[in-house]
């Protein structure tokens, strides 16, 4: 084991931190001075710590040239606590909670600290966890703010687990989220958020695509979006779109903007016309707010749902679609009401326009 960090170590982690003490962190105790400082160390490594973040801040204050060996030793250590009751049995579930707790407050030490050293220790780190989605978390913001370049490098091997470098945090979905989150909100992520967001869009489900759709820019990576609405309506017509399904398919519409290629727009007429009310509603809001490839819509299942839909949301939202792709069939609909009016009003000024061309 201890082999083995050296060897990790040797390669990642800079001069400022020493791989022996990263080994083995017992040797902390003859490297650290003061006896105050010696307990605080060892009650980081007790399974039932009294009050880990008061060591921390304790070793922080007095030893700031020695935090980041002492940070990386700890950081990576996997191994049992060091001591343990005699009349108390070892038990597994406490010691991860404690050491969990320990990591946590270390990193939430390092959130306030600016210095490059950092940036190897928390490379090595996330080079090394897979199973704890929040550590993962904080040490990726720990190393964004610290460093935004890696950190973007290192988002990027995050939020996309299929690339070849990606790291072992790249299988925890809340970890993945947490890194596409960072990289859309980041001007200067450009090109490293599309292949994370072809990810969360055309493959993911549930909450994480639910998130890359929250937080996606409208109109950002519109043929992505489409794909997304066109997997959302496959599920739509076996009747396997869930309420997860039913709330992202409504943010991709929204997310389109006003690039609706001739694709999206034939999905987004299908959607109109045969699904939910929500999904509905949001197609076809969608659509009349720019119908650029209306002739390539078939506007009669729109007309044969609203021949039978009662709720007056679905009706409003069709016959909005329907005024844009062809007034004729609103003005001649039972029970279009003002539609009809505002319908034959259009085709009067559609008909003056084309006059005043042909007398021109």
């Amino acid at each position: 084991m201890r082999l083995l960090l050296i060897l990790l170590l040797g390669c990642r982690l800079t001069a400022a931190v020493d791989a022996s003490i990263v080994g083995d962190p017992r040797l902390a105790l003859e490297w650290i001075p003061d006896r105050t400082s010696q307990e605080a160390w060892r009650s980081l490594f007790d399974p039932a710590p009294t009050w880990p973040e008061r060591d921390v801040a304790a070793l922080a204050v007095v030893h700031p040239q020695r935090l980041p060996t002492l940070w990386a030793a700890r950081l990576l250590y996997r191994g049992d606590p060091w001591t343990r009751r005699d009349n108390e049995p070892t038990s597994l579930r406490r010691w991860k909670a404690a050491d969990r707790g320990t990591k946590l407050a270390i990193l939430r030490d390092l959130r306030w600290r600016r210095e490059m050293a950092f940036v190897p220790v928390l490379a090595a780190f996330l080079a090394r966890e897979d199973g704890d989605a929040a550590l993962v978390v904080s040490a990726l913001a720990d190393l964004w703010l610290i460093a935004p370049d890696e950190g973007r490098a290192v988002a990027g091997r995050i939020a996309d687990p299929r690339r070849a470098d990606r790291l072992p945090a790249a299988g925890l979905p809340s970890a993945r989220t947490f890194a596409l989150g960072l990289l859309l909100e980041d001007s200067g992520a450009g090109p490293a958020a599309r292949p994370a967001l072809d990810w969360a869009l055309m493959a993911a489900d549930g909450g994480e695509r639910l998130a890359a759709l929250s937080r996606l820019p409208v109109g950002l990576v519109p043929d992505l979006v489409s794909g997304c609405l066109a997997r959302l309506a496959a599920q739509a017509r076996t009747g396997k779109l869930d309420d997860d399904g039913t709330a992202a398919a409504v943010l991709a519409c929204a997310r389109l903007g006003e690039a609706v290629s001739e694709q999206a727009a034939s999905i987004l007429a299908e959607l109109a016309a045969t699904a939910s009310r929500e999904v509905s509603c949001a197609a076809a809001a969608a659509l009349a707010r720019s119908v650029t490839w209306k002739n390539a819509i078939d506007p009669a299942p729109i007309v044969q749902r609203l021949a039978s839909e009662t709720d007056p949301a679905v009706r409003h939202a069709l016959l909005a679609v329907l005024l844009r792709l062809n007034p004729a069939h609103i003005a001649q609909l039972p029970g279009a009401g003002s539609w009809a009016e505002l319908a034959r009003h259009r085709l009067a000024l559609q008909e003056w326009a084309w006059r005043r061309y042909l007398v021109k």
